[in-house]
């Protein structure tokens, strides 16, 4: 039987991103990533990817107060691999700050 899995958190919009100090520490010292960590992947990328690896379905997570037309377009064109997750911590986190 074949491994097959559920990626909870997948981020297909990376190159959309602000890309803070934190985040660039993240990228080269847990990941060891370069720069195609900060790559916007399609929908045909990210089949592929999951395909190769066994990934049945991946989640893609969307900012609530601004959430994107091109990550949403993953889970419409592709509603049985792909579902969305609305990200509340980051409005939450914008919140604290205004205070």
């Amino acid at each position: 039987m074949a491994t097959r899995a559920i990626d909870c958190w997948v981020n297909v919009n990376m190159g959309e991103q602000a890309k803070p100090e934190w985040l660039i520490r993240v990228k080269e010292d847990y990941f060891r990533a370069g720069d195609e960590f900060f790559k916007n992947l399609t929908i045909d990328e990210t089949l592929e990817m999951m395909n190769r690896v066994g990934c049945e379905k991946a989640v893609v997570t969307v900012d609530a107060e601004r959430p994107s037309e091109r990550v949403l377009e993953f889970p419409r064109r592709q509603p049985a691999r792909f579902a969305v997750l609305v990200n509340f911590l980051m409005m939450r986190s914008r919140l604290s700050r205004e205070r």
